[in-house]
């Protein structure tokens, strides 16, 4: 009964440090996005930035679409690169957070713990990286 008590405490003491180590993909939107895509995600139409809260825009973007340009940025417009400047496990945070903006019957929308099919995949195969 001991042993499985102190396995149990093992357990919610690893789930708590692992839920602590994820990126906050809201909190790191609203640090380095919002200037151009609004506090809410919908876009600031003058810069000619997208509505993420379009399904028009949600159902045009692939989850990996999404993370490319998270990452690369996109020539010709005021869009950054991030890599270098975010992990990818931050990275792959903002993508889940950007689809989480949309309406939740989109296409591809939910994938293993609610994250778009893609980014699921990248933060997992960076999880594999780090080991």
């Amino acid at each position: 009964m001991t042993r499985k008590l102190g396995l149990l405490a093992l357990f919610i003491a690893s789930a708590a440090v692992l839920a602590a180590a994820q990126p906050n993909g809201s909190a790191i939107f609203k640090e380095h996005c919002t200037s151009c895509h609004g506090d809410d995600g919908k876009g600031i139409a003058t810069i000619g930035t997208p509505d993420f809260t379009s399904a028009k825009i949600q159902n045009s973007l692939t989850d990996q679409e999404i993370i490319t340009t998270i990452t690369d940025g996109r020539k010709g417009t005021i869009m950054p690169a991030w890599k270098g400047m975010l992990s990818g496990g931050e990275i792959a945070a903002v993508a889940s957070y950007v689809r989480s903006l949309g309406p939740t019957n989109g296409p591809g929308k939910a994938g293993p713990q609610g994250q778009p099919k893609a980014v699921a995949s990248h933060a997992a195969n960076l999880q594999r990286a780090s080991y």
